[in-house]
This record gives C-alpha cells, structure tokens and sequence, in this order.
C-alpha cells in the first residue's frame, strides 16, 4: 500500500514497498525487516537506506544524491527527520510484512467485515 509523502513539497508523492524492496533493504542494512521494526532504532542511516527504495514507485528518475539533497532542503524548511522515519515505518507496515490489515471500525458499519 502507498503513503501519503509531502514532505519534499509535493502532496501526490507516496511511499511504498514490494516484497522485493523489503528483500533490498535487508541487504542494504544487514538486517532482516522484523529487527529493524523491532529494534525500533531509526536514524539518518535508515533514513537514506530505505528511502531511496520506498520513493522509487513514486519517482525513479530520482538518484541518492538528489534524495539526500531533499530531505536536506526539508529539515533546513523546518520539516524533521523524525517525520520522514515515521513515513517510512508505516510504509513498511502496510507493506503486508505483518499480515492483512483489519477493516477499521467506523460509525457507519460497526466494524462489520
């Protein structure tokens, strides 16, 4: 599934991984999926290993260097490498890694599937 990913100025720009994508940032991290989400433990290094990938269905033309550009442009505009974590967190978890996710209970169905 896509997320919702304005923080380079464009409000269509989305993030997302394919089971293929989660496979390169394991390779580009050295570890697997499940410790990184465990170990809760983000910082620049994940931002710009896991960015690159997620941002790729979005934009492909995009390279590292440009990438890291933006989320320089970003935080210097006052945007914040803690938004930019969080993105990619729930970009990894809609991915499916977990499973399917439940329908949300709303007002107008009661939760009913």
């Amino acid at each position: 599934m896509k997320v919702k990913f304005p923080y380079f100025g464009d409000d269509t720009d989305y993030l997302k991984f394919t089971i293929a994508d989660i496979e390169a940032l394991e390779m580009a991290t050295g570890k697997s999926v499940f410790k990184l989400m465990g170990d809760d433990d983000f910082g620049a290094m994940f931002v710009f290993k896991a960015l690159p990938i997620a941002y790729k269905h979005c934009h492909p033309e995009l390279d590292d260097k440009t990438i890291r550009d933006k989320v320089q442009e970003c935080i210097d505009e006052g945007g914040s490498l803690i938004a930019i974590i969080g993105a990619l967190v729930m970009a990894l978890y809609k991915s499916g890694i977990y499973g399917k996710q439940e329908k949300p209970v709303t007002s107008e169905d009661g939760g009913k599937k």
